[in-house]
């Protein structure tokens, strides 16, 4: 969730500089290509319909290593999705700034009716 201090920051960033005829135009973030990771496959001595298993011990904790493994890296990407869609919601509170700034640049408020 974005803080006021960041919108507050934001909203000053887009307004012109005393003299300047110009808004700060904000450049969108880099945009995210990423792909889930792919979950391990089971080994035949497990049954995930049952939750049970066959396995040695050695088999069966490689198999909870690469699980584990897994769940770090799935986390990782869902951090990752989360941390872009948080630069894409302050790009859009930026954007909304420099429109209004615009506005305020080429028709003052004394012009605009409605």
């Amino acid at each position: 969730m974005l803080g006021k201090a960041v919108i507050v920051a934001v909203l000053l960033m887009s307004q012109p500089a005393e003299g300047s005829p110009e808004c700060v135009s904000p450049a969108p973030p880099e945009k995210l290509f990423i792909t889930a990771p792919a979950r391990p496959a089971a080994p035949s001595c497990v049954n995930e319909r049952t939750n049970r298993h066959t396995c040695s011990n050695r088999i069966i904790n490689a198999y909870g290593a690469e699980i584990d493994a897994y769940d770090a890296a799935f986390d990782a990407y869902v951090d990752a999705i989360n941390a872009y869609i948080e630069r894409l919601n302050e790009h859009m509170v930026a954007t909304n700034a420099y429109t209004q700034c615009e506005q305020r640049r080429v028709a003052p408020n004394s012009l605009i009716v409605g």
